[in-house]
């Protein structure tokens, strides 16, 4: 088999958490591309139709828009049945959704540093725990949850919460990869640097913190979204069959400088 037979998603499932904007948007358009069926899920599930609209009029594959809590354990159920029942089985999950609260630590409201955690770790676990349960009978899939190189080193911007949550999803990642290793259930992340979003755009370009990411990336800029795609397909694709406990870190150089 050639490597790029090996990318080829053609007939593979996969669900996306967050789907519906940001870097879940970027994700799902990326999936179909290499051929998968996508299950657009998101909270605004407005959101999640737009998109599932946008990958039909491009791509020739099935999508499916659904809404989600991934902080809420019925609702996350209730995503996986939609699917199964929809499609029967699901080879990828991308654990998506998150949320990023900033905050001085000793000025942050325990409520933010608990909503942090329900969206960016309990969230990330009950989606790959749903995800696993489907694919444990068929002995295969493909889980890709997402870090942040602020998993890795402290952020510039005070944001304790968001730093300690990602470092926890890197963990839960390695734990679980050799959990369901045996089924043949690869479980990797990926950890994006900054990335010239809309929201970043919007929230932060003229701050200070704006130029300081700039300035502290080896390659002297921000991302672009679409630079994570690729490392996105590896994951998701028989490419990576013998990759599973690690992270793939997408920040241009940010983290070794």
């Amino acid at each position: 088999m050639g490597i790029i037979e090996r990318l080829n998603l053609q007939g593979k499932t996969a669900l996306v958490t967050g789907g519906g904007q940001g870097l879940g948007r970027i994700f799902c358009h990326a999936l179909a591309e290499a051929g998968a069926n996508v299950c657009v899920a998101d909270i605004r599930l407005k959101n999640a139709k737009i998109v599932a609209e946008e990958i039909s009029a491009n791509c020739k594959v099935e999508t499916l828009p659904m809404y989600v809590d991934v902080t809420n354990e019925a609702s996350v159920d209730t995503m996986f049945k939609e699917v199964e029942n929809a499609f029967r089985f699901l080879d990828i999950c991308v654990a998506n959704a998150g949320v990023f609260i900033p905050g001085i630590a000793h000025e942050m409201p325990l409520a933010d540093w608990k909503k942090t955690f329900a969206v960016d770790v309990e969230g990330v676990f009950l989606t790959a725990r749903g995800a696993a349960r489907l694919m444990i009978p068929r002995k295969k899939g493909s889980i890709i949850t997402i870090s942040s190189m602020n998993g890795h080193v402290a952020a510039y911007s005070p944001s304790c919460s968001y730093c300690a949550a990602k470092s926890a999803v890197l963990n839960f990642t390695r734990a679980v990869a050799r959990e369901w290793g045996p089924y043949n259930i690869r479980v990797n992340s990926i950890s994006p640097g900054s990335m010239h979003t809309e929201m970043l755009d919007h929230d932060c370009k003229g701050n200070e913190f704006f130029e300081i990411w700039t300035q502290r990336t080896a390659l002297g800029r921000l991302g672009n979204p679409e630079e994570l795609q690729s490392a996105l397909i590896y994951l998701a694709s028989d490419a990576s069959s013998f990759t599973t406990g690690s992270d793939v870190i997408v920040d241009g150089g940010h983290t070794c400088i």
